[in-house]
């Protein structure tokens, strides 16, 4: 998926009162000759859980970096509850 298609699922997400739940990355079992050759080739993928918030309010447009911002947060709050 490109970066595109991501900051669309996730403007959608929070537009519509979406709130991030579950975050795990699944690392894949085996490689291709191309991804073990490649550093920057992506090796898994990320299984992302978003939950419908019963006080859903509706946001405003947000710009990339407010959604970067936003995604980034939950993540890390949810990495120390969870205590990776």
């Amino acid at each position: 998926m490109s970066g595109a298609e991501w900051k669309a699922i996730t403007n959608a997400c929070i537009r519509n009162g979406f709130e991030l739940v579950d975050y795990e990355w699944l690392v894949q079992k085996t490689f291709t000759p191309r991804q073990i050759n490649r550093m920057t080739s992506i090796k898994g993928d990320v299984l992302v859980t978003f939950k419908k918030s019963s006080t859903f309010v509706v946001e405003e447009h947000k710009s990339d970096i407010e959604v970067k911002h936003i995604f980034v947060g939950l993540v890390e709050e949810w990495l120390l509850e969870k205590g990776s």
